[in-house]
């Protein structure tokens, strides 16, 4: 059987969060949740993840400085992410360059899966 896939969801919307770990467990994922960016740089030290996917809007460290460190760091370099907002118009290039897919909120299931399952393998998102 193979092994299931592991994404860390980083969004500090409580509900957006539990939406979104249960929608990708029921698909057959493995999700862990960070709920700020220290959380979510404390979760990558513990287990490396093959697909992120973040909000740009968190406390603490916001999504576009964490994904800079991310690229920055070899270990994480190249874990693709996914960069969920509710304002993708307001996104910079630099970041959209940085992330694989983004994905407007609110957001339909099946969409976040059907990017989901193209960045993992490797697939266009368009």
């Amino acid at each position: 059987m193979p092994e299931r896939a592991k994404i860390l969801v980083i969004e500090d919307d409580r509900l957006v969060s539990r939406l979104l770990r249960r929608l990708l467990q029921q698909a057959g994922y493995e999700v862990s949740v960070a709920y700020s960016g220290r959380a979510a740089l404390a979760a990558l030290q513990a287990e490396r993840p093959d697909l992120i996917t973040l909000d740009i809007a968190l406390p603490e460290v916001d999504g576009e400085a964490l994904l800079g460190e991310l690229r920055a760091d070899p270990a994480t370099r190249s874990i693709p992410v996914i960069v969920i907002s509710a304002a993708p118009w307001l996104l910079h290039d630099r970041l959209r360059r940085h992330a694989r897919a983004v994905v407007a909120k609110p957001f339909r299931p099946e969409e976040i899966l059907r990017v989901v399952a193209s960045v993992l393998a490797g697939r266009p998102t368009d």
